[in-house]
């Protein structure tokens, strides 16, 4: 949610622009802005929450949609959202022990035992611990 916050202080700051954020290997434009500029690009509004939306294309992919916004003459920028390396170690190292934790209960599982009902349950299970992360 850090990116939505940092997405509406900008707003704040210049509503007129778009604004582009760079995180990981894609370019990515919220709420409005994706409504707005999607259309133009080509691209798809996907879901960014539950209440935000959002379109995007991968980083190799740059330089085709910056001529498109050039040539249209949209007034946007790109913000680059570069995670402290502390950030970025404590977030692999939080998801290796999730990968360990979800790997140990599957371990556990005999499946030639399981009934459909507790097959379902596992995988709710399994799916909440990966969509919590």
């Amino acid at each position: 949610m850090k990116l939505y916050e940092q997405f509406k202080n900008l707003k704040l700051e210049d509503n007129s622009k778009f604004y582009l954020f760079h995180s990981g290997i894609f370019y990515i434009f919220l709420d409005k802005d994706a409504v707005e500029l999607a259309p133009l690009l080509n691209l798809k509004i996907l879901p960014f929450t539950k209440e935000i939306v959002k379109c995007g294309f991968p980083q190799k992919s740059f330089s085709k949609y910056k001529d498109i916004l050039d040539d249209n003459k949209i007034n946007y920028q790109i913000i680059e959202n570069n995670i402290d390396k502390k950030e970025e170690l404590k977030l692999k190292n939080n998801f290796k022990e999730q990968e360990l934790e979800i790997i140990k209960m599957i371990k556990k599982i005999d499946i030639c035992k399981l009934t459909p009902l507790e097959a379902f349950n596992i995988l709710v299970k399994l799916k909440e611990k990966v969509d919590y992360e």
